[in-house]
Formats: C-alpha cells, sequence, structure tokens
C-alpha cells in the first residue's frame, strides 16, 4: 500500500497550477498524493487536523512561516495517538521563509520528494502560548519559529497590511525603520528560570528558529530540538543602535552590548509593567496581547529535514 502524502498549500502563492502539477509528477507514481489549497486563515488548521486524524503518513505545508504554523497548530489539535506516525514537512514557497532558513530546507520539490524516499526527519520542538485575544478571551496557540514583542511584532502588524511590491527584506527593512521613529519602549515585567525581571525594552523575543522579518538574525543561540526557548532581551536601545548592527544580524551574529542578552528558558510568564496592554506575534502572525505564559513543547514533531 502506497504511503499517504497530504500538501496543503498556501492559497495566496504564484503559479500554483504549475507547483501542484510538478508535485503529481513527482509524486503520484509512488505515493497516495492529496492537495488542498488553503482560501482563508485557520484553513491550514482544519486541513491539517482532519489529514492527522485520516492517518497520513506525512503532511507538507506548501508556503512560508505562516503556512507551517497552521499546519502545526492543526497537527497539535489532533489525536495524540495519530500524531505519533506523521511526519511534517515544509516546501518553502513564501516570502520571509525564516524557519526554512534555520533547517536549511530547500525550495525544491525534488529535494522533498528525496527527503521523504529516505524518511529523513528528526524530532523538534515547539512554542506553547497561553494569551489574550484582541477580543480579552484566553487562547493557547502553537509556534515554530518565532514569538516577540516589541519593535518585531509592531513591523508585523503594519507589514501584514501593507504592499510587499519592494520584496519581503525591504519592505520589512523599512517598516522597522517607521515603527522605530514612534516607537516607546514597553514596560514589561517577566518571570523565567525562577526570576523576576522588569525592563523596559525594544524586544523580547522567545525563539526555536534563528531568524524573522525576512532574514534577521535575532536569536543566533536558538535551536529546534535542544528542549528550550531562547530568549533574545533588547533593552532601551534607538534606530542608530539598529543601524549600525544590521550587518551582524543579517549574518546572525550574537551582538555584543550591555543592554542585549541571550538567555535559555523553558517558561516564561510575561506582564506588562503598567495598566497598558502590549501585542504579540508569532510566526509572523498578530494574535494578542500580554499577559502570557510561554513554553516548550519538547521533541513533539517528527519534522523532515536532513540529519
Amino acid at each position: 500500500m502506497k504511503k499517504k502524502v497530504f500538501f496543503i498549500i498556501n492559497g495566496k502563492i504564484n503559479k500554483q497550477e504549475r507547483l501542484e502539477q510538478e508535485i503529481i509528477a513527482s509524486f503520484s507514481n509512488k505515493f497516495d498524493v492529496e492537495i488542498v489549497r488553503t482560501k482563508k486563515k485557520s484553513d491550514g488548521i482544519l486541513f491539517a487536523k482532519k489529514a492527522v486524524n485520516n492517518s497520513t503518513d506525512f503532511l507538507i505545508a506548501v508556503g512560508g512561516d505562516g503556512t507551517i504554523n497552521e499546519i502545526i497548530n492543526g497537527f497539535m489539535l489532533a489525536n495524540a495517538d495519530k500524531r505519533k506516525n506523521v511526519v511534517v514537512g515544509l516546501l518553502p514557497t513564501g516570502t520571509g521563509n525564516d524557519f526554512a532558513r534555520t533547517i536549511k530546507i530547500q525550495k525544491s520539490v525534488q529535494h522533498l520528494l528525496f527527503l521523504i524516499e529516505n524518511n529523513l526527519n528528526s524530532k523538534i520542538d515547539i512554542g506553547k502560548i497561553n494569551f489574550t485575544n484582541f477580543e480579552n478571551k484566553r487562547k493557547i496557540r502553537f509556534f515554530i519559529n518565532i514569538a516577540d514583542m516589541g519593535v518585531g511584532a509592531e513591523t508585523v502588524k503594519i507589514v501584514n497590511g501593507s504592499s510587499k511590491f519592494l520584496g519581503s527584506n525591504l519592505t520589512f527593512f523599512f517598516t522597522v525603520l517607521r515603527v522605530f521613529l514612534s516607537y516607546k519602549h514597553q514596560h514589561l515585567k517577566f518571570t523565567f528560570n525562577d526570576t523576576e525581571h522588569e525592563n523596559k525594552i525594544v524586544t523580547l523575543c522567545f525563539a526555536k528558529g534563528k531568524y524573522f522579518g525576512s532574514g534577521l538574525g535575532v536569536a543566533p543561540h536558538a535551536c529546534p530540538a535542544d528542549g528550550f526557548l531562547s530568549m533574545t532581551i533588547v533593552g532601551e536601545l534607538n534606530i542608530f543602535h539598529f543601524l549600525r548592527y544590521v550587518p551582524a544580524i543579517r549574518k546572525c551574529k550574537l551582538l555584543k552590548n550591555k543592554m542585549i542578552s541571550y538567555k535559555k528558558t523553558k517558561f516564561c510568564k510575561v506582564e506588562a509593567g503598567g495598566e497598558k496592554q502590549y501585542p504579540v506575534e508569532i510566526d509572523g502572525e498578530y494574535i494578542g496581547t500580554t499577559p502570557f505564559e510561554i513554553e516548550v513543547v519538547p521533541m513533539c514533531i517528527k519534522f523532515l529535514l536532513e540529519k
């Protein structure tokens, strides 16, 4: 019996027909292939949950960070016994593809076929966040790349509502500069590793992947499978600091500045330092606000990648 490969394609990507034809031509002789396209937000969650519960062998996200985020959320909502037998994968066709940068996944149908045929997969961690949505209700979401607050979250809000005719890299870069010009440092209280902290921040980031914002290496110390969330805490820096550090950030280097610190934790509680609540984004989606609790879910997904 052929193994099942279920593809969930982001309905907004270009040249869908050609891509589907290439997938069918490459896979259909050896695998039972099913392809669906998302049409609206959260379609990927519903499709992924159904595919896992229907005993697919491989669950493939075709898109960017937002698409793989929906797929892993659907995966985690599926029956726990069914999840054990599923391998998740990614064909990166999005604008940012930041998680793909960390795990070095190629934008290639043939490379994906190679990984599946040789069953090249490893268990990885994901993050889990219990947050307050914009209707003031408590919700839980999972993320595979990065959750962050501050300039990054504000930038995501603007970028998601704007045209990307300059390309993802320049769009994100110029939007960061725009945000910096009006940004007021967020006053946060956060507790991790049994220690309470109170800071005014430019960025507070919790990472499983190294990059966000289309190639900005904000978490050089992050590892998808180390059992920790990698924290990047950036204090009261300004736009001139950012411009000076851009080349090093693009190269994903650790920054040496007393206002920047890198930590590891398995759990963190974050609250606003005053009455105002601050927004948080995960994997490029603006989801809600403080207060929230965030934690690592270790070794919970088998993911296609070269060992």
